[in-house]
């Protein structure tokens, strides 16, 4: 596997949006980012043999392409797949 034991990481960020409205956070709010951009981030990471991934956001389980966006990073060879999390959505029922 590409990446491996490498302690490179990229971060990719997929949206600037939250489910939280701290006061002393900096998220605009403006939305998701271009996924043609987070492609080409992911598949960069890839050709570069980077070790691990770490999508962030705001907060990246709200978006929806979430999922895709962990598969492609597995097609781009990247080992280790992370996501900066906020964990609220994990406390849904």
């Amino acid at each position: 596997m590409k990446g491996s034991g490498r302690s490179q990481a990229e971060w990719v960020p997929v949206n600037d949006v939250c489910n939280l409205g701290c006061a002393f956070c900096g998220i605009a709010r403006r939305g998701p980012a271009p996924r043609d951009g987070i492609d080409r981030a992911i598949e960069a990471a890839g050709a570069r043999e980077v070790g691990r991934v770490s999508f962030s956001g705001g907060e990246p389980t709200i978006d929806d392409r979430l999922p895709e966006l962990l598969q492609a990073a597995v097609k781009a060879g990247i080992g280790e797949r992370q996501i900066e999390t906020n964990a609220m959505r994990a406390a849904d029922p």
